[in-house]
């Protein structure tokens, strides 16, 4: 197995926690060979927020069509509960209404509900992820099938979770300065 086929397997197939405060779907459109002619696709993906900040890739799929079954492969991956899906800002609105009737189907009431407070920096570390794919994809340029594209996303989510793993452990280890104190004292 190749760690681009070890990468789509552990994004895809890994147990997922029970609740998430926050999820955040995304989409990118990726040039993909077709028979000869180069077309663009869809490919979604969704992060979720646990309650305390930590945050893990959930799924990702190349297409609308597949969106629907990515989201009801959650729940036999042991997800019960999302308080809050943030709508997908998509340019092609057309990929945004499926995906967003998806979502409402299988987490209902998550979109009507409000974001959770303790979790403001989440939209800004979805900005960061999404950038960081979209200049891979880019760089990368067309693939030579669906199955590379989903390989290579799926690599490139299973890296931006460990960058956010080593920078929240870089937080939590940091030592904090208290004000009336001589000494810093370690974080909890």
């Amino acid at each position: 197995m190749t760690d681009l086929e070890r990468g789509l397997t552990a994004v895809s197939s890994r147990p997922l926690c029970r609740r998430y405060a926050l999820a955040i779907a995304d989409v990118a459109l990726v040039r993909v060979r077709d028979a000869g002619d180069i077309r663009e696709h869809p490919l979604f993906w969704v992060f979720g927020w646990l309650a305390d900040g930590e945050c893990e890739p959930l799924g990702l799929c190349l297409g609308a069509h597949a969106l629907p079954r990515m989201l009801d492969d959650f729940k036999s991956r042991g997800l019960e509960r999302v308080w809050h899906v943030e709508p997908l800002d998509d340019g092609c609105a057309r990929d945004a209404e499926v995906a967003t009737l998806a979502i409402d189907r299988s987490f209902p009431g998550a979109l009507a509900s409000s974001r959770p407070p303790m979790l403001p920096s989440a939209a800004a570390v979805a900005r960061d992820v999404r950038d960081g794919l979209l200049r891979a994809v880019r760089r990368h340029g067309h693939f030579e099938n669906e199955a590379a594209a989903l390989d290579f996303f799926a690599l490139a989510l299973r890296r931006a979770e460990s960058r956010l793993d080593r920078e929240r452990q870089m937080v939590k280890e940091r030592p904090r300065h208290d004000s009336g104190a001589r000494t810093v004292t370690p974080a909890d």
